[in-house]
């Protein structure tokens, strides 16, 4: 995540509607020692959206980050 502008953490039905009908294919992809992987993906609706998977925990968060803020 981007530490210059804020990210606010949002719900999967959030992340969904906001990539509902994109081919989205992320462009930066961050794995951490095999325990998490970071998936960041550019928006229609002019936004940065950040999926955080968990391996150990098996939990998905999902951030929204307004690259024009």
């Amino acid at each position: 995540m981007n530490k210059m502008n804020p990210t606010v953490e949002i719900t999967k039905e959030a992340f969904n509607a906001l990539t509902k009908g994109q081919d989205l294919k992320p462009f930066k992809t961050t794995t951490a020692r095999a325990v998490a992987r970071e998936n960041e993906y550019l928006s229609k609706a002019g936004v940065v959206l950040i999926e955080i998977e968990n391996f150990l925990s098996n939990v998905t968060q999902y951030y929204v980050e307004d690259i024009n803020a």
